[in-house]
């Protein structure tokens, strides 16, 4: 009785496998591949380093809204969070339309790939995004079943593999089966790989992995009725008794081409696997056993570029660089690809700084049923978002401040003007008083102020990043809402420059080019429009003038803008154009900046640091360009009152009979006791 239910099987298969003329799903392609069954087109396409979009936008699962959890998204700059009732060939248009994608076929293929971002527990109980290499993805047409043909995706197909829920595995059921793990044992993405259907080391605690690599097989035997379904997944099915080949369902005849996704995660960055520490990784739906792992495609293909494809036996090498219908669309993987359109739906993730929770609505599920679903609030409502983000948008131009992803490195600039992930950046206070560094929420480079009035984006360490004052800048509020941003190194200013490259150069007074517009995008009220600047919280120090210092209270002076009245009387430093000091009726401005040598003092007239000799025979003179060991001075205060101490000697600042100004003095005394006027 089985074998020839069996057969009635076969046959009700083979009937259906057979193309029909009048059916519009195959009479527009040519089937006639190749008898070779070794030839199946295959070919790798790379989606490296960067993507497109990272956060809790799904267009499939919720249109127009917050998604349950964090995605990682590769491909089209079309993407978006949608809108409720877009139809998938509406969704199809905006993505072909757009104007990049960040993988390496360009123009032909504008799909989309994303699955859930991987985190890393430490063991403060923090959650923070483990550093990965990109996607990969392997367009796998597999022979060996029937039908022995592939057609091209339809415009607006989209489908979901594996199921987020999902708790357990089953090893006769082919959903589960397509969802695996390597776990490379060698250095970094090498040595002997151990694979499993669910994290490596979920439930053995000596398993560590240098990197993970994420699989994903999507099925690819199709239904021909549908470009979606409420579930996304059944109008999709695997071939009977197989993850990748072998014959289709009758009930889904179309064989589509084969889409693998292989995620690489740099996992020998977190302790793990000494048998002690419970494995510390967790997919962003709060899943620690992986078995919840799913990705989800949107076409983007040119359908007649990728059945030429299919038929190209020069296709079969497995690169697109050999494959001849691409040769001339190919590109670096991971091109610099900004959304083209912004994205309303922003907030601190995890990307830069450990998060407090995952965010979404995702409580940690092991090993057991499949995970419940509830409601995910937007970030308004949880307290996941711990650190405070802003996008520079510059006052003249409505420019974004935008970092490179490319050499050179210093060519920061403010020319575009839709808003993507790369022009958020989280603010870390580094210092009392204001002290802040700024580090991009994606490539986390930092803001840096380098030699020549030069602005780069560099990674670095944060404990670096806090004893560097080349990272360091003071966030200044004028007037309108707009703000200065000034650097602690030397007190210039971030400058939107010619051609939209962003400077950091000394300036007489603030004007026009050194005003922007820092803009809150991580804080969003429950019809999801944002909430008004300034009143995010926790939020960077900042002053509608320099901080001010009140005298007489506390051991250090902050960074400011100060006139230096000599205690004794009415008299003042003064510095002219060229430099020169002395004590007279009327004072100069200086600006004092602070760092770990010391403090500086800049001259407001002559635009120049204040400098000692090691002798402290000569003047103090304000005239040096830059600041080094002999520019710098220390503050120690005497009841309300300060002596400045020159680091090049060890002397004193003081008034000298003929008027001047000189390191000299070895005791505190009339003429070396100043007060400092805060400006």
């Amino acid at each position: 009785m089985k074998s020839a239910a069996a057969a009635l099987l076969v046959f009700i298969a083979a009937v259906a496998w057979t193309a029909s003329a009048g059916d519009p799903l195959t009479d527009r392609w040519d089937l006639n591949y190749p008898k070779d069954n070794n030839y199946s087109p295959f070919w790798r396409l790379l989606c490296k380093t960067r993507p497109v979009y990272t956060g809790r936008v799904d267009p499939i699962i919720v249109q127009g809204s917050w998604a349950g959890h964090v995605h990682k998204v590769f491909g089209s700059a079309g993407f978006s969070e949608s809108r409720a009732g877009q139809t998938p060939l509406e969704f199809y248009d905006d993505i072909t339309k757009a104007s990049c994608t960040g993988c390496n076929i360009a123009k032909l293929d504008m799909s989309v790939y994303w699955h859930p971002e991987l985190y890393y527990r430490n063991p403060a109980g923090q959650y923070e995004i483990v550093k990965g290499e990109g996607l990969t993805v392997y367009y796998l047409s597999r022979r060996g079943g029937k039908p022995d043909w592939w057609i091209p995706f339809p415009k607006g197909f989209r489908m979901i593999a594996g199921d987020q829920q999902r708790r357990s595995f089953n090893k006769d059921d082919v959903r589960d089966r397509a969802i695996t793990y390597a776990c490379y044992g060698g250095e970094g993405f090498s040595g002997t790989t151990y694979e499993d259907n669910g994290f490596p080391g979920y439930q053995n605690k000596s398993i560590g992995c240098s990197a993970i690599r994420l699989q994903i097989f999507f099925p690819t035997c199709w239904n021909g009725k549908d470009l979606d379904v409420p579930d996304h997944r059944s109008h999709m099915a695997y071939p009977i008794g197989d993850i990748s080949q072998g014959d289709c369902p009758a009930t889904h005849p179309y064989r589509l081409p084969g889409v693998f996704f292989e995620a690489f995660y740099n996992t020998n960055l977190y302790p793990h696997g000494d048998g002690k520490i419970t494995w510390p990784f967790v997919l962003s739906q709060g899943d620690l056993t992986g078995y919840g792992m799913h990705g989800d495609f949107v076409t983007g293909w040119d359908e007649e570029a990728l059945h030429r494809a299919l038929h190209d036996q020069s296709c079969n090498c497995g690169n697109v660089d050999c494959c001849n219908t691409f040769k001339a669309y190919q590109q670096g993987a991971g091109a610099d690809c900004p959304m083209d359109k912004p994205m309303p739906f922003y907030e601190d993730v995890g990307m830069t700084t450990p998060i407090t929770k995952l965010p979404g609505c995702n409580n940690m599920t092991g090993l057991g049923p499949s995970a419940g679903s509830c409601k995910s609030p937007s970030p308004a409502l949880t307290d996941a978002s711990t650190g405070t983000h802003r996008a520079f948008i510059a006052s003249t131009t409505k420019g974004i401040l935008t970092p490179p992803w490319a050499e050179p490195w210093e060519l920061v600039t403010a020319t575009r003007t839709v808003m993507n992930l790369d022009n958020v950046f989280s603010i870390v206070n580094v210092k009392d008083g204001g002290i802040v560094a700024f580090q991009n929420v994606l490539s986390k480079g930092y803001l840096v102020h380098w030699v020549d009035a030069k602005v780069y984006s560099m990674q670095n360490s944060l404990p670096e990043v806090k004893k560097n004052d080349w990272y360091h800048w003071k966030i200044v509020n004028q007037a309108n809402g707009l703000t200065a941003v000034m650097s602690v190194k030397d007190g210039s200013y971030l400058t939107l420059g010619p051609n939209g490259v962003v400077t950091c150069p000394k300036v007489s007074q603030v004007g026009a080019a050194q005003l922007w517009l820092l803009t809150d995008q991580t804080r969003w009220n429950g019809n999801n429009t944002p909430v008004p600047v300034p009143t995010f919280s926790p939020a960077p120090t900042v002053s509608s003038q320099p901080t001010p210092v009140p005298t007489g209270s506390g051991t250090e002076v902050k960074a400011g803008h100060y006139r230096f009245k000599l205690a004794s009387s009415s008299s003042y430093i003064k510095s002219d154009k060229g430099g020169v000091l002395t004590v007279e009726s009327q004072g100069t401005n200086f600006r004092v900046q602070i760092s770990n040598d010391g403090a500086t003092l800049f001259s407001d007239i002559s635009m120049k640091f204040t400098t000692a000799d090691n002798a402290g025979n000569d003047r103090l003179i304000a005239n040096r360009g830059a600041a080094s060991g002999w520019e710098m001075f220390t503050f120690t205060a005497v009841g309300n009152n300060w002596t400045i101490t020159a680091k090049a000697n060890g002397k004193l600042v003081a008034k000298q009979g003929d008027g001047s100004v000189k390191a000299t003095a070895t005791v505190a005394d009339a003429n070396s006791l100043w007060y400092l006027e805060s400006i």
